[in-house]
């Protein structure tokens, strides 16, 4: 299991994919064996913990979406000011100076980081999505005991702590794929602006 993980860790978003595993593997085996116990409602701090994990996924996937959108929006605006013969008023009808090439480019790079970003919040919520079934799954088998589900658990739960602890070193950092340090950039921009 931990050969596996030092392998996915070096892949694109490999390192998100296994932390984000990780992180439905153990919060759903600890909501299940919290559940074990205090007449079953142990559970229900960490169900309600994880809920609130699903809306904030959620809100960021949308929001990814509405950034790169916007982002999308000003590249036209821009590519559109470029190329217009007419001068350029703001809002207040003071002239504007007009986009260079490396403006547009800039923003086009911003845009493709925007666009992976949101791609990545997708699948993240995509893999979550069927993380959890599976795991519900697992952990309400009804053709097996009381003791195979709590092992069950137990062994997600050391799964998720592999995942969930999994790193890389500064050596496999300085390797880490183009398409991250994308979505990294525009991440950056997207606080800053």
């Amino acid at each position: 299991m931990l050969e596996e993980a030092n392998l996915l860790k070096m892949e694109s978003f490999g390192l998100d994919i296994l932390h984000t595993i990780g992180d439905v593997y153990y919060g759903k085996a600890e909501i299940f064996l919290a559940s074990q116990n205090l007449f079953g409602m142990g559970g229900i701090f960490h169900s309600m913990k994880a809920k609130g994990g699903v809306f904030m996924d959620t809100l960021r996937t949308v929001s990814a979406a509405i950034d790169a959108q916007n982002t999308m929006k000003e590249l036209e605006k821009m590519k559109e000011a470029s190329t217009n013969d007419k001068p350029l008023l703001d809002k207040d009808g003071n002239e504007q100076v007009k986009p260079t090439t490396e403006e547009l480019a800039q923003q086009e790079q911003l845009l493709m980081g925007k666009v992976l970003s949101a791609a990545w919040h997708g699948s993240k919520y995509e893999i979550t999505s069927t993380l959890r079934g599976v795991c519900n799954k697992v952990l309400e088998d009804d053709s097996v005991g009381k003791k195979t589900l709590i092992r069950r658990a137990e062994a997600m739960k050391l799964l998720g702590e592999v995942f969930k602890k999994t790193f890389r070193t500064k050596v496999e950092q300085e390797e880490a794929q183009i398409f991250e340090e994308l979505v990294a950039e525009a991440t950056k921009k997207k606080k800053h602006t």
